[in-house]
């Protein structure tokens, strides 16, 4: 399966859910960005996000990761199961960034920027 590590601040690959038609668009465009970084569907996403407010387990201003799986089809492709809080908490295994050589996870230019402006080490 191909993989991509996008940057946070690209607010543009995010799902627009205002309308069914909307949020068709909006994976057409990431599909179409993804592509010119040399990704081809399916894929899956991983990206860096800030503290997502009260009550996260991660304080400002340090990021955490997260495994992204938008289409459908590559919904059908991965069985997801949610982990409980207490799973999550004690998880030791969510560190992706580790695995970006190991999983050869595309990194573009703006990707490596970002981390670079949080003062991130990619790996």
């Amino acid at each position: 399966m191909n993989k991509i590590w996008v940057p946070d601040f690209r607010n543009d690959l995010k799902q627009n859910r205002s309308s069914e038609f909307m949020l068709g668009w909006s994976e057409e465009d990431r599909n179409r960005q993804v592509a010119q970084w040399g990704v081809k569907k399916p894929y899956v996403l991983f990206s860096r996000h800030p503290n997502m407010g009260a009550g996260f387990p991660y304080p400002s201003p340090r990021r955490f990761n997260e495994l992204v799986i938008y289409p459908q089809v590559q919904e059908n492709l991965i069985l997801t199961i949610r982990m409980s809080d207490a799973e999550l908490r004690s998880a030791t295994n969510v560190y992706y960034e580790g695995k970006i050589h190991d999983w050869n996870i595309t990194i573009p230019q703006e990707t490596r920027n970002d981390f670079a402006q949080h003062r991130e080490n990619i790996g």
